[in-house]
Formats: C-alpha cells, structure tokens, sequence
C-alpha cells in the first residue's frame, strides 16, 4: 500500500499485513533476547538492532529500504476525451481497426 498524506508529509510503503508481521516479529525477537541466556553476546546484540529496526519500521509505516529499491509506480495519463472508443452499428470490434481505419 502507498499512501500519502500531504498535510502531514508522510508517506507510508508498508501495508497493514506487513506492519502487523512486523510488529509480531520483533516483539518476538525482543522476548527471544530477554528470555535466553545461553545466547552469547553479539547474538544478543543482533537480535536487539534488528528488532529495533523492525519494530520502528512497523510503528512508522515506512521502510528506507524499501523506498531505495522499489520503483515508483507510474500511473499513466488518463485518455482525452475524443480518445473513446463507441461500437460502430452496435458491432464491437477491436481496438486495431479503429486504428487501421483512422
């Protein structure tokens, strides 16, 4: 989901699917860190930045990651208003004759 909300300037590029995995996610990573000792030191430490990471990005809606590599959509320019395409004598009939015709 990409929304926009200009008064505020944020711009959101997780939907609420991903946000509520997240979230689960990284609380479960959080609980993991409080509740195993035998986990050495850079484990621990590892769990908890990525937790954070995870868990700021579901709070936020927002993921740099993301923004850096997906690809905008481009959303094309409507049809003038000429450009419609009627049935001529109620026959429906491809859009390539009406070129081959014009």
């Amino acid at each position: 989901m990409n929304s926009q909300n200009y008064g505020l300037s944020s711009i959101e590029n997780i939907g609420w699917i991903e946000r509520s995995v997240r979230s689960l996610m990284g609380l479960g990573m959080i609980i993991t860190v409080l509740t195993i000792p035998s986990l050495s030191e850079a484990v621990m430490a590892g769990l908890s930045m990525l937790s954070i990471y995870i868990l700021f990005t579901a709070i936020t809606g927002w993921d740099p990651i993301y923004a850096l590599t997906r690809k905008p959509s481009r959303q094309s320019a409507p049809l003038p208003p000429t450009a419609t395409i009627r049935p001529i004598n109620g026959v429906r009939r491809p859009f390539n004759e009406y070129k081959k015709a014009a």
